[in-house]
């Protein structure tokens, strides 16, 4: 007798094609993609196919349904009915362990809870219109499991299910704690420092054991705010303040007249000699420590800057905590990625390293690891060598092994997620399969813990992921229905939170939405996908700024760029091209050789197959060299490893040029 019946034989015909494709699939492409189908199919029925509770699940029963005469007093048809009634419905009991945890794992109210459930199917009609199947059910299921509950083994494979139900005040509790940390560095920055940083944090730790107190935390935290003001003017007047003062000030006029390097030298002397005749001087000595991180920091000198950033960090005591230098970390981290500030991400990924010789456990080396990872992650999306994007995957990897424990599921997701983002990235340059096979093995993975109930901000930004590495399998094989697959699970995402609470992954989630309609739209001269493009990219823009974020808000002006472009090629208008030069002089206000070398390629390359298809062709002399210009000045740049899809589009265009002199001699 079954365990369970399949209604549904195309979903079973689906399973058993994708489960073949994965075990004889050479081409790990085609490996993913089986992988997301099985995926996809597989869910409906992840409780009852669960080997490890499953299998003494069904043996349990059938030995205790074999012995239901003894158990059960009703004999003759009706028994009989009830029996096969019972092996039809209990699939749909005991599909969720969930069910068991409700119950705080009382065998009497989980079978009653399974008998609930079973009522309200579809698929249960004589289960509810025959009584005695429902007797029957309790007298079979409530010893299998009182059986199953008594065994510790079994439990522990519950303990998955219990730790999700306790996520909701782990996350409430991680809320109220960086809100916190917050609050204490932004009494920090506001006092310089004036009040110890541990301080403030023994407040909080001696006020934090009674939730019923927070606002007397706060109260206390501003009370010690209002204190470090009155100290500050109180110190205007002292002596060692008043030197400090003049010392910067001479390091701002060396800076004023242009003499950066010895504004650099002048800071490093002045900490030397202000440390040495007043050692106890912490604020004192933070400040000038401040400057010379500063100056080192203006001319491009990463060594110095990060060595008296982590002095700074450890004024006052023995070596920072690990928290503190994260802190320091995140600043410097935040700072560069918001503003393409390359040198800012190189040192944050310098003191995410020193974070993880001082970490105490694998949680905070994980920590450390991925905080690495996303430092080069960042700076590698916009440097045009490889390098920083192996980093990144490097340190996501180590990061997971660290993470890769049962009280760490979501910080395993995390970086699960980030490496599906950073060999993304890679992919995109190299367009190597087994690198977008490893991206979608970890957004898989990702997804297979985020909910996009319980963590919809990470839900979302998973689901990003794969929507975007389905797009690139598109754009890599010119295929439109990978590409149409893309913009199903960018669209899935895109209104999953709130503008007005999460802006910048509502406006990223339009960014990529569009640019992917754009690409599909391209790829298949559909005006209404391009159209769609284009409002996607208005929206995000709506919620973007160029100064608080400069990058997307470049890259969504050169995707709008591209999709007005495209919309001139199918069905002209002199409006949409003025739109796409305002677009695209718009994105080169950020996308700088500099800032990003990679963006700038790209924006240069768009440039010239504007100037070279879409202009006046009574003026093809002018549009020639206008393209011409706008790729000689991108050769020139070129003096390292670049995107391979941007040296083939480069030498296109180029071919294009004189392919367009021919028909010009002619």
């Amino acid at each position: 007798m079954p365990l369970f019946t399949i209604s549904n034989f195309a979903t079973l015909a689906k399973l058993m094609v994708a489960t073949r494709k994965i075990l004889t699939e050479e081409d790990p492409l085609n490996r993913f993609k089986a992988m997301t189908d099985l995926a996809t199919n597989a869910k409906s029925l992840k409780g009852a196919l669960n080997d490890r509770k499953m299998t003494k699940l069904a043996t349990m029963l059938e030995k205790t349904a074999q012995n239901a005469d003894a158990a059960f007093a009703h004999a003759g048809p009706n028994k009989t009915n009830a029996q096969r009634i019972f092996w039809q419905v209990v699939p749909i009991a005991i599909e969720d362990p969930k069910i068991l945890v409700d119950a705080d794992l009382s065998y009497l109210a989980a079978t009653d809870a399974m008998v609930a459930k079973i009522k309200v199917e579809d698929t249960a009609e004589d289960f509810t219109r025959e009584p005695l199947a429902a007797t029957y059910f309790r007298k079979v299921m409530q010893p299998v499991l009182k059986q199953l509950l008594d065994d510790p083994a079994f439990v522990d494979g519950l303990a998955p299910e219990l730790r999700r139900r306790s996520r909701q005040d782990e996350r409430a509790t991680r809320d109220t704690s960086e809100r916190t940390m917050a609050m204490v560095e932004t009494l920090l920055q506001r006092t310089e420092g004036a009040v110890p940083k541990k301080t403030l944090l023994s407040i909080v730790h001696t006020f934090a054991p009674d939730a019923q107190t927070k606002d007397h935390i706060l109260a206390n935290l501003n009370y010690a705010a209002q204190l470090a003001v009155d100290r500050k003017a109180q110190d205007a007047a002292d002596d060692r303040r008043a030197k400090v003062k003049q010392l910067l000030s001479g390091l701002a006029n060396l800076r004023d007249d242009g003499h950066l390097e010895k504004a650099a030298a002048a800071a490093t002397d002045a900490v030397e000699s202000y440390r040495s005749e007043h050692p106890d001087d912490v604020t004192g000595i933070s400040a000038l420590l401040s400057a010379a991180v500063d100056y080192h920091i203006l001319i491009d000198d990463l060594d110095p800057a990060t060595r008296y950033l982590l002095e700074q960090a450890d004024l006052g005591g023995p070596a920072a905590s690990f928290d503190t230098l994260r802190q320091v970390y995140l600043h410097w981290y935040e700072r560069g990625r918001d503003r393409s500030i390359p040198i800012m991400l190189h040192l944050s990924g310098t003191i995410a390293m020193e974070m993880f010789e001082r970490a105490g456990n694998d949680a905070d080396r994980g920590m450390a690891m991925n905080d690495l990872g996303n430092a080069c992650a960042v700076a590698g999306s916009r440097d045009p060598t490889l390098s920083f994007l192996d980093n990144a995957i490097i340190g996501f990897e180590r990061a997971i092994r660290y993470r890769n424990q049962p009280d760490h599921e979501l910080a395993w997701a995390e970086s699960q997620m980030n490496l599906g983002h950073a060999s993304s990235q890679k992919a995109r340059r190299t367009r190597d399969k087994q690198t977008i096979e490893t991206a979608g093995k970890a957004y898989m993975a990702a997804l297979s813990v985020f909910c996009a109930d319980q963590d919809p901000v990470d839900w979302t930004i998973a689901v990003l992921g794969m929507g975007n590495l389905f797009v690139l399998i598109g754009s890599i094989g010119q295929d439109h229905e990978s590409l149409a697959t893309g913009c199903d699970y960018l669209d899935k995402a895109r209104d999953h939170l709130s503008p007005d609470d999460y802006p910048e992954i509502w406006a990223t989630a339009h960014l990529d939405y569009g640019a992917a309609l754009s690409q599909l739209g391209a790829l298949t001269d559909n005006q209404t996908c391009l159209i769609n493009a284009a409002s996607m990219l208005r929206l995000a823009l709506q919620r973007l700024d160029k100064r608080d974020t400069p990058y997307p808000w470049a890259k969504s002006q050169l995707n709008l760029g591209n999709a007005q472009a495209e919309l001139a090629r199918m069905a002209g208008g002199a409006d949409r091209l003025e739109a796409a030069t305002d677009a695209y002089l718009k994105a080169a206000e950020v996308l700088t050789p500099e800032a990003d070398p990679r963006g700038w390629i790209e924006l240069q390359s768009n440039f010239a197959r504007l100037h070279l298809y879409y202009f006046d062709q009574d003026q093809v002399a002018t549009n020639l060299e206008e393209a011409e210009a706008y790729l000689t000045a991108i050769e020139d740049a070129l003096d390292g490893e670049i995107a391979q899809e941007l040296a083939q589009k480069i030498a296109a265009t180029r071919q294009d040029i004189q392919d367009r002199r021919i028909e010009k001699q002619d």
